[in-house]
């Protein structure tokens, strides 16, 4: 509980008081005061309930960040070690790279063509 929705729920039932008093008084300017305070209190209490669930998603979201950053770091070391992998390769043999490259690229290509129907449209001769 932080200190807005504290002193919000103090004075809501510090109203209740003051209005109950005016009342049991007959004096309606000691009731208008008392609900007056006991509106500011749910006022500072929403406030203090919108700052709290502030401070959660705040919360979230750094946690969120972190998971993002570890991620970012693991498929980095990832990257990294299969480029360490494959650069000797690479370097002995680059027209076998060059060649598994190519083919790769082709079948990357092929697989998001797709073997669907293709559609032709004719213009008509005049």
């Amino acid at each position: 509980m932080n200190e807005n929705k504290f002193e919000g729920g103090a004075k809501k039932e510090a109203g209740k008081l003051e209005s109950l008093a005016g009342e049991a008084l007959g004096d309606p300017g000691l009731e208008a005061e008392g609900d007056g305070l006991r509106f500011e209190g749910e006022l500072q209490d929403a406030a203090g309930s919108i700052q709290q669930s502030v401070g959660e998603m705040a919360d979230r979201v750094k946690e969120a960040l972190a998971k993002t950053r570890d991620a970012y770091r693991r498929m980095s070391q990832a990257a990294q070690d299969a480029a360490d992998k494959v650069d000797p390769f690479v370097r002995e043999q680059p027209f076998t790279a060059l060649c598994l490259a190519a083919a790769a690229g082709l079948l990357v290509g092929l697989l998001m063509a797709g073997r669907g129907s293709k559609i032709v449209y004719l213009k008509p001769m005049r």
